[in-house]
């Protein structure tokens, strides 16, 4: 069966992850009770088979993907359980799983069934890039400066107050963060402001001690091909080696701007995963 394991219990899981900190660090800050999400295993008390769900964006699998106990029931509750519940807490209308593991996917295949042959179901990757500290100090600082209407702020609670738009207070609460007071005494963030309006802006999405998984966004098609995003993410870098944060850097293989942004401030590419996304309703 499957039970949600109650939150003293998260670091039960710990054993199930593998690899470095810094690329799972969307997974280790839903242990640590930093970002919100929920944990779903086949036995509280010894998890074998474990679903991990960042609220709002992403799910992961992780331990024994030939686990009976736990893949018996999984259809039905991703069907049941998990998609009224995604709505319900987050509007959340798409399963998201990036697959660390290969063998899951297998045992994905097997589950989904002809369900991967509706038109709505995409099968995509998901590349992450670590930060090389070095390879950001030899790339070139030369950027065009900021034309005069455009200022480059750290995010404080005063730059928040001022967003007449809320579209930061609304991107940092929408997905990532419980509360924008969390989000200031754990993370932090960078942005390009045109008057009392945030043009772009790279932030602490998810946060586990040093690690810190960034979000980079420019949220107007008129304000893209301006070097704002890479100054913003400059600003963020420059923070991140001034304090000895390990940044992490996610995106898809679509988003080929980010890449070359990632790239261009000094991350490598660590690790492309394989995806499934897909509307719950098509279960």
């Amino acid at each position: 069966m499957i039970t949600e394991l109650p939150r003293q219990h998260y670091r039960y899981i710990m054993p199930l992850m593998k690899g470095r900190p810094d690329v799972n660090v969307r997974l280790l800050a839903v242990v640590d009770g930093t970002n919100p999400g929920r944990i779903y295993v086949d036995d509280i008390e010894n998890p074998k088979s474990a679903l991990l769900w960042a609220v709002g964006s992403s799910f992961a699998v992780l331990g024994q993907s030939n686990n009976p106990e736990f893949n018996s029931y999984l259809y039905d509750f991703l069907k049941n359980q998990l998609a009224p519940a995604s709505l319900s807490l987050s509007g959340g209308t798409h399963f998201y799983l990036p697959f660390y593991e290969e063998t899951w996917q297998d045992t994905f295949d097997q589950i989904l069934g002809k369900v991967r042959e509706d038109s709505e179901f995409e099968k995509i990757e998901t590349l992450t890039y670590v930060f090389n500290r070095q390879n950001y100090l030899r790339t070139t600082k030369t950027e065009v400066p900021l034309p005069g209407n455009y200022e480059l702020k750290k995010i404080d609670t005063s730059m928040l107050q001022n967003d007449v738009s809320h579209i930061l207070r609304e991107d940092i609460l929408g997905n990532d963060w419980l509360s924008l007071e969390a989000f200031l005494t754990k993370g932090f963030g960078y942005c390009v402001t045109s008057g009392h309006h945030v043009i772009s802006v790279c932030f602490s999405g998810y946060v586990s001690g040093v690690y810190h998984d960034c979000v980079l966004r420019t949220y107007n098609d008129s304000d893209r091909n301006k070097g704002l995003a890479t100054m913003v993410t400059r600003a963020y870098l420059e923070h991140c080696i001034k304090i000895h944060l390990a940044p992490v850097w996610n995106t898809t293989i679509y988003n080929v701007a980010s890449q070359r942004i990632a790239e261009k401030c000094g991350f490598e590419l660590y690790r492309k995963c394989p995806t499934y996304l897909f509307p719950f309703d098509i279960l």
